[in-house]
């Protein structure tokens, strides 16, 4: 006996039929994703594109040092401050770091401080702050300048005649900063007024900067740097008052009451 079982009308094999309009969202959705896909990759590759520029740039000649400018120097050259900050033409911008240029350049003798700018494109700017001589001393070169720190600047030269010599020899560079026994001498010179400053030839001897020799010949004793103001008033005011060829020497332990030494007769 044969049998036949036949599909009812309308009824489809495998899977149900599918709603149009999900089989229409599902496709939107999967056109949305090759979309963003393709979008992620456009900003990648420009974002790479934009790296690749740039890595470019910072080695192109446009950006390189063209100009080095410095302001401030009386006694350092131009030329000394690019050697001394290791600044050369031709060099990327990108490489200059002015916090390692400014360290570099504040170890010349005279400066004091230093400031480093980048211009962009290519200009460095270098600005100092240069010492003051208070001081000479005897160095390996002759009469060396001296600041109040005690940092040896330079030779000096006969416009510096009139600064102060402290009594002693240096075997240091300029650079160099004196040693603890030149500074009781370095505070004298420091806290004398202009005036008076001009007329001291000599302080110490070296670990006795409480002694002065004046231009004249007369010896001024200070006993120590306690009441250097006071000291220095009463000081001048004896040379403004008394006979000066007629003292050989002033002892100012007690500011206000001074002892004077007459020079010998004939002398």
């Amino acid at each position: 006996m044969t049998s036949t079982i036949t599909r009812p009308p309308g009824r489809a094999t495998g899977r149900p039929p599918i709603d149009p309009r999900i089989q229409a969202r599902r496709i939107e959705v999967l056109r949305d994703r090759g979309r963003k896909r393709r979008k992620r990759l456009i900003a990648l590759i420009v974002v790479l594109l934009l790296l690749a520029a740039a890595a470019a740039a910072t080695q192109s000649s446009l950006l390189d040092v063209d100009h080095i400018r410095t302001a401030g120097g009386v006694h350092t050259s131009p030329a000394a401050l690019a050697k001394a900050g290791s600044l050369r033409t031709g060099e990327a911008m990108l490489e200059v770091d002015p916090g390692a240029v400014r360290s570099r350049v504040e170890r010349l003798p005279w400066v004091d401080h230093a400031s480093v700018r980048r211009q962009w494109p290519g200009t460095v700017t270098i600005r100092i702050t240069e010492r003051r001589p208070v001081a000479v001393v005897d160095g390996p070169s002759g009469l060396t300048l001296v600041d109040p720190t005690g940092r040896l600047l330079g030779p000096a030269t006969g416009a510096d005649n009139n600064l102060v010599h402290l009594d002693g020899r240096s075997d240091l560079r300029p650079g160099a900063t004196l040693g603890a026994a030149w500074q009781t001498g370095l505070e004298v010179a420091v806290a004398l007024p202009p005036a008076l400053r001009l007329q001291v030839a000599a302080i110490g001897p070296l670990g006795a900067g409480d002694r002065l020799t004046l231009r004249d010949g007369i010896e001024v004793r200070l006993c120590g740097t306690a009441q250097l103001a006071d000291k220095a008033v009463a000081l001048d005011a004896l040379l403004r008052a008394g006979d000066r060829t007629a003292i050989a020497s002033i002892n100012l332990c007690v500011p206000g009451a001074p002892a004077l030494t007459p020079r010998p007769k004939g002398a």
